[in-house]
């Protein structure tokens, strides 16, 4: 048995299946007197506490482990030899204030409740004033004119992936779709003007395109791009939990100075695969099919495409790092993070990007390791979603 306090209580945890990536587990919850069956669908466990999604109460358990067995078992589980696991996290949901055990909502997990929220989506649901209206949704070549947003020496724009639906947590099997037509979500874009959103085949809700912005532009934008999330999650779209989505950052070419910049960030991003596949949050299967890095596995094949972006010629579309062959070379686009509608991780893909960028601007190509790049990270004090993510998948041991 272990044991996890959680507020005054203690509760009594067993484990009936696991697998390798700790994933699947089935526990009963010792509650009092009652014993009940519920699925924690993922954990990690982080600085002597247990972090897991609980379906049934639908919002994130954080206690301390107060049984050292446990302790021990939970750090082998969670070896960094082994990447995590992300498809079973739901992140998009994970501090979202709808999911609380106070509410009356309409199913499982909330996402459709709307009886206390003050947002533009929840409004609309209930038929209160709102300013949603359905808006166009433009062909997924459509070209509005790019205009650059902020100042700096270069731009990053964002193509995000959403769904209009989401995967039960209780059945994997059982789809739950948006009451919001795509129309309406195409309308929740904030800042309004800033987003263009598109189709895309491979998603069923809109791919919402930014204009090119710095990253201080961006990060003043940030309570509205909160704002957009939080209409979309609560309309049910997604963009993490069902593992189908991505976040695209394109790179303008200025970003790097000369080919030889353009090898070491690729080397840094193909130095370490399970690190890559941590730091992107998506699965195996999604970064074979999306956004691939055995196209740089080697260092000849890195130096090829380095030489080959610089002249502004495509490798692949599916490639971790990729160079559209309709921009001739004026952008990069980097594939690898998985989309997300919670804004701290959409911040932290931003500034993964930019840190990445900045961290291989000088130096050797011996140097583009990932201990070196987290270390300098660390040390900038430039990159705080960057950081807190870093503490939290990478924690750094502290001498006693």
């Amino acid at each position: 048995m272990y044991r996890l306090r959680y507020s005054d209580s203690i509760l009594a945890f067993y484990i009936e299946e696991e697998d390798a990536f700790g994933n699947g587990f089935i526990y009963w919850w010792l509650d009092g007197d009652t014993e009940r069956q519920i699925v924690l669908d993922h954990f990690s466990y982080v600085g002597g506490h247990l972090r897991a999604h609980q379906d049934e109460f639908l919002h994130s358990v954080v206690g301390r482990l107060i049984d050292e067995q446990c302790v021990r078992r939970l750090e082998a589980l969670n070896d960094d030899e082994e990447p995590s696991a992300e498809q079973f996290f739901p992140e998009d949901s994970y501090v979202e204030p709808l999911f609380r055990p106070d509410r009356s909502d309409r199913d499982e997990d909330g996402s459709q409740g709307h009886e206390n929220c003050g947002c533009a989506t929840c409004k609309f649901a209930r038929f209160e004033d709102s300013p949603l209206a359905p808006a166009m949704l433009h062909s997924y070549n459509y070209n509005p004119g790019w205009e650059m947003h902020g100042e700096g020496d270069y731009f990053l724009g964002v193509e995000l992936e959403t769904d209009s639906y989401r995967t039960s947590r209780v059945n994997s099997g059982i789809t739950v779709q948006s009451e919001f037509p795509v129309s309406v979500a195409t309308a929740m874009r904030v800042p309004y003007d800033f987003w263009v959103p598109k189709e895309d085949g491979s998603v069923s809700g809109p791919e919402f395109c930014s204009h090119p912005a710095s990253l201080a532009y961006w990060r003043s934008i940030r309570p509205e791009v909160e704002q957009m999330f939080t209409m979309l999650l609560h309309a049910g779209y997604r963009s993490h939990d069902n593992d189908t989505c991505g976040m695209h950052v394109n790179i303008s070419r200025a970003a790097f100075k000369d080919p030889g910049h353009l090898f070491r960030f690729l080397t840094l991003l193909h130095a370490d695969v399970v690190w890559a596949l941590r730091m992107s949050q998506r699965t195996p299967g999604s970064m074979k099919s999306w956004a691939s890095l055995h196209h740089g596995d080697t260092e000849v094949k890195r130096e090829d495409m380095a030489d080959k972006y610089w002249r502004g010629q495509e490798i692949s579309h599916g490639a971790a790092l990729n160079c559209p062959d309709e921009d001739s070379g004026e952008r990069f686009e980097f594939r690898l993070p998985r989309g997300t509608l919670r804004v701290d991780r959409f911040y932290k893909n931003l500034e993964w990007t930019v840190a990445m960028i900045e961290f291989t601007r000088n130096g050797r190509k011996s140097a583009s390791t990932p201990d070196k790049f987290m270390k300098w990270a660390r040390e900038q004090g430039e990159y705080p979603d960057l950081v807190a993510f870093l503490d939290e998948r990478f924690p750094v041991a502290v001498a006693a």
